[in-house]
């Protein structure tokens, strides 16, 4: 059986749509338990059948598993929703293998479909056929994130802070991330229709899928190079060397991994080798059983010309890009890490891939630093913390259709709004959450910079515009990225 060792790629901190999702699945559990207990027993059943042991108890695994079977049937029968799946006894099969692999104090042992495990392949790689975008959720309010360098969306003219209302017509409200995700995905080549709420205005673009496989993105400015890695690849390695190739007279870099949440074990050690060296530890682990084994740098290429390095670390920091920011900040000569604490991953899944192509994900070790350090739990801190704008730590929530806040009133929205529009360059006087003058003329020279009517209150289509402005602003606006800032003006002295 071929084993296939990864670090664990992780998800961002989840949204609100998300964890509605999760609480949905929850609702699930007994009936998921009843299927994992039963799946359970009939593979026991199945092998001791298979070591003709004693009828006894082949006998009580024949029960099992006619019980098993009229569950399905009933299931099949008389379940309301049951005529919504395509095939149901593979979803109650796989609900069970879920079930299986799930543990409170183990979150990365897993099972995964054959789809599933598609698409936690091309996540990692980005090697899928779409728009090139990211997005989240505010409640029911979609909005790009991030629009990738030289991407459909991109060249489309998509842009951060858009809010996504309708694709090819269907109108998104109400819709899970996966759902969204199955609109905007296709064959390449063929057009998907993109509508957006942009300051208001209502704008339709026509984009063409295409293959998106970029994990690294790279330029150069004045003295230093900006290494950005989303997360490490089958490919990234070469990608890397693709933009590095380029910057052979350069000495200062910054590697951007936030928001990196992992990727391959292999890849980071490509990686590493690329400013570490040859033979260079870049980690080890110890196993169940007690034995332990460390892992070198791997690779042939080697960017010495980088004398000095500052790789930016958050919160979201996680698995591989926490092996990497460790590993060259005890194994580099002049490597310093700026940003927040990271995610604190130090453990390390293996796949098993099952004879019908799905996988099951087992924590199988724990990783170890260079120097010995596990992170497990507490993270990586920083040599130089540096926290970006309050604004882009909060948890938004979304105003309802037709509720507005005006002079006098005190709300959670009204210290969102302060605080955004701080951010966005307006004069604010407090930010407790009581709606004084200095928020009314805020929002007044809000509204009338973006073409609303002027009413001086907040309305839900003023709210949601301010907070896709914010995105927006943090996207595109390097001047408002404190720790790329503090890194650039660390590196150049």
């Amino acid at each position: 059986m071929e084993e296939e060792k990864v670090v664990y790629k992780l998800k961002k901190q989840p949204l609100s749509s998300e964890l509605k999702e999760r609480k949905e699945k929850r609702k699930r559990g007994i009936f998921v338990g009843v299927l994992v207990i039963l799946f359970l027993v009939l593979g026991i059943f199945i092998g001791l059948a298979a070591s003709s042991l004693d009828d006894g108890l082949n006998s009580d695994g024949n029960k099992i598993y006619k019980k098993f079977q009229e569950i399905e049937r009933y299931m099949n029968s008389f379940w309301l929703y049951g005529d919504d799946y395509e095939d149901l006894n593979q979803v109650l099969e796989d609900n069970a293998f879920y079930g299986m692999t799930s543990f409170e104090d183990d979150p990365y042992t897993s099972y995964m479909s054959v789809e599933d495990y598609d698409e936690f392949n091309s996540s990692i790689n980005m090697n899928i056929v779409g728009i090139g975008i990211t997005y989240i959720q505010l409640d029911d309010v979609t909005t790009i994130m991030r629009v990738l360098k030289d991407s459909p969306a991109e060249q489309g003219g998509l842009m951060a802070g858009d809010i996504i209302k309708h694709i090819d017509g269907i109108d998104i409200s109400g819709m899970t991330t996966d759902e969204i995700s199955n609109l905007a995905l296709g064959d390449e080549g063929t057009v998907v229709n993109i509508e957006v709420m942009r300051d208001g205005e209502t704008l339709s673009f026509d984009i063409v899928r295409a293959a998106i496989d970029a994990t690294t993105y790279a330029y150069s400015e004045d003295d230093y190079v900006v290494l950005d890695i989303d997360s490490f690849g089958v490919n990234t390695y070469n990608e890397c060397i693709h933009y590095l190739e380029d910057y052979r007279d350069y000495e200062k870099l910054i590697i951007d991994l936030r928001d990196n949440t992992g990727g391959y074990q292999t890849s980071v050690q490509e990686v590493a080798h690329l400013f570490l060296g040859d033979d260079v530890l870049v980690m080890s682990q110890e196993f169940k059983d007690g034995h332990s084994e460390e892992y070198y740098t791997l690779g042939s290429e080697h960017y010495d010309n980088f004398e000095e390095i500052v790789v930016l670390i958050n919160e979201h920091t996680a698995s591989a890009a926490e092996v990497l920011a460790i590993a060259l900040k005890e194994q580099h000569p002049n490597a310093t890490l700026m940003g927040t604490t990271t995610f604190g991953k130090g453990v390390v899944q293996t796949s098993f891939v099952l004879d019908d192509g799905s996988v099951i994900k087992i924590t199988s070790s724990k990783w170890l630093s260079p120097n010995g350090e596990w992170i497990n739990g507490i993270g990586i801190k920083p040599d130089v913390e540096v926290l970006l704008d309050d604004i882009l730590y909060e948890i938004y929530t979304m105003m309802e259709d037709g509720d507005v806040l005006t002079l006098d009133s005190v709300s959670p929205f009204n210290i969102l709004a302060s605080e955004s529009l701080e951010f966005l360059g307006y004069d604010i006087a407090r930010k407790d959450g009581y709606f004084d003058e200095s928020l009314q003329a805020a929002i007044s020279a809000f509204q009338a910079d973006k073409g609303f009517e002027v009413t001086g209150e907040l309305d839900s289509a003023t709210y949601e515009t301010i907070i896709s402005n914010v995105i927006k602003e943090w996207a595109m606006n390097p001047q408002k990225d404190r720790q790329m800032l503090e890194a650039i003006a660390y590196i150049s002295e």
